[in-house]
C-alpha cells in the first residue's frame, strides 16, 4: 500500500515539473533532467524482488506459493510454470513480492526447507539469460537431409553446361 503512495506522489511531482518545462522553455535542461532522475529513485523504491523456487512437488500450485510467502510479507504474484503441452507441473516457480527486506527473509527463511514432503530451494531470480531463436524457415544448423560434404549422388557434373 505505501509503495502505491509514493508511485502516486512521484507522477503528481513528475506533471509539476513537466508543467514547469513547458512554461520555462530557456531552461528545459535542468527540469528534464531531474525528472529523470526523481523518476529513476523512485522506480528503485518500488520495484519487486522476483524469487525463483524449485523443487517443488507436483501438486503446489500459484496459491499454495502465495499463502507460503504472505507468512514473511506481501506478495504480488506467485506463479508454477507449467508445461505448455501437458498442463503438468515443471516444478518450479516464481514469487514476487513488494518489499526487498521481506524477500530477503523469505528467501533465508524458506531455502532448504521442506514444502509438500519436497525440500525446496529459495532464491533471488536472476533476470533471463538472451538465448538465439531457433526454428523457421533457413534458421541454420544441420536439420538432415543430404550434406554435400559426402558423396551420396549430386557432387561435381565433370563438363556438362547444360543445352544451348
Amino acid at each position: 500500500m505505501f509503495n502505491y503512495l509514493i508511485y502516486i506522489c512521484a507522477l503528481i511531482v513528475i506533471k509539476y515539473l513537466l508543467r514547469c518545462v513547458c512554461i520555462s522553455k530557456i531552461y528545459t535542461l535542468v527540469p528534464i533532467s531531474l525528472v529523470i532522475i526523481f523518476y529513476f529513485l523512485i522506480f528503485l523504491f518500488i520495484s519487486n524482488m522476483n524469487i525463483f523456487v524449485a523443487k517443488l512437488s507436483s501438486g503446489v500450485s500459484g496459491d499454495d506459493l502465495k499463502e507460503l510467502f504472505e507468512e514473511y510479507g506481501e506478495v504480488v504474484s506467485a506463479n508454477v510454470i507449467k508445461d505448455k503441452f501437458t498442463g503438468e507441473s515443471k516444478r518450479f516457480g516464481f514469487v514476487e513480492m513488494s518489499n526487498d527486506e521481506e524477500a530477503q527473509k523469505a528467501i533465508d527463511g524458506l531455502d532448504g526447507c521442506e514444502y509438500d514432503k519436497s525440500v525446496i530451494v529459495v532464491k533471488k531470480a536472476e533476470p533471463r539469460e538472451e538465448r538465439p531463436r531457433g526454428g523457421g524457415f533457413n534458421s541454420g544448423g544441420n536439420r538432415g537431409g543430404f550434406r554435400r560434404d559426402d558423396n551420396r549422388g549430386g557432387g561435381d557434373r565433370g563438363n556438362y553446361r547444360g543445352r544451348n
